[in-house]
């Protein structure tokens, strides 16, 4: 008997080593390695130490010092973090809530339509890719609306073209919005319809200016011209949604 326990012992001491090793790299893919190559997508410096739940502030304060230190380059907008849209504080205050609500936001993907000109918003979708986000921009709303057949969006942001322009094109908008008056898009009354359970947020200085005297336009989760409330309107989507 005791000869059969010791021929056994080997065997199943190396098996069950073998098990451990298996659930140690399972264990690695699931949680450590999703938040780093997010980050090495992002364009983070990965070598900042990986917080519990894969977001670190440090990080992220990083990622904000150079953006507002760089210099404007052709075809990006640096500006946009100008201590207006993006005040001292907002900095500490947004990485916290996302440091709170990692678990929701990782992973999760945001459809932007980027008013016909998808350079201007690259600061902006490069810091929300920092807190775990996945961003697909598109230039108009018949891109738009190929996206959300094909993919699942958490929220939608627009731009002012989508109140300026009447059906469905890619072409510039040929007029302009004015104070004192409620304007509705055909858009986003679509989007109310078919996908009535994604937030719609609206990100434009036209709209975020108007907002004051027209209040939010009808079917808009919220709406702003601040890179910062941005943020906020963002995450305050995203946690009221079921998963």
């Amino acid at each position: 008997m005791f000869e059969k326990i010791r021929k056994i012992s080997p065997v199943f001491i190396k098996g069950a080593a073998s098990l451990i090793l298996a659930i140690a790299i399972v264990w690695t893919i699931i949680v450590i390695v999703p938040p780093v190559s997010d980050r090495i997508r992002a364009g983070d410096d990965v070598k900042v130490k990986v917080s519990e739940n894969g977001f670190s502030l440090e990080v992220f304060s990083k990622r904000v010092s150079d953006l507002r230190a760089a210099k404007a380059t052709a075809g990006e907008t640096i500006a946009k973090l100008d201590t207006e849209n993006w005040p001292d504080w907002a900095t500490k205050t947004i990485g916290q809530r996302a440091e709170r609500t990692y678990s929701i936001l990782f992973g999760k993907t945001i459809l932007w339509i980027d008013d016909l000109h998808p350079t201007q918003n690259v600061v902006e979708r490069r810091l929300l890719r920092t807190i775990g986000l996945n961003i697909d921009s598109v230039r108009c709303q018949d891109d738009a609306k190929k996206m959300l057949s094909q993919e699942r969006y958490y929220a939608v942001i627009v731009e002012s073209s989508v109140f300026k322009s009447s059906g469905d094109n890619c072409k510039p908008p040929e007029k302009g919005l004015e104070p004192g008056k409620v304007y509705r898009s055909e858009f986003v009354d679509w989007l109310r319809v078919h996908y009535p359970e994604i937030p719609i947020i609206a990100y434009s200085a036209t709209i975020g200016t108007l907002k004051k005297d027209n209040g939010v336009p009808p079917g808009l989760f919220g709406a702003t011209k601040f890179t910062s409330e941005l943020f906020h309107l963002v995450i305050d989507a995203l946690e009221r949604i079921r998963q």
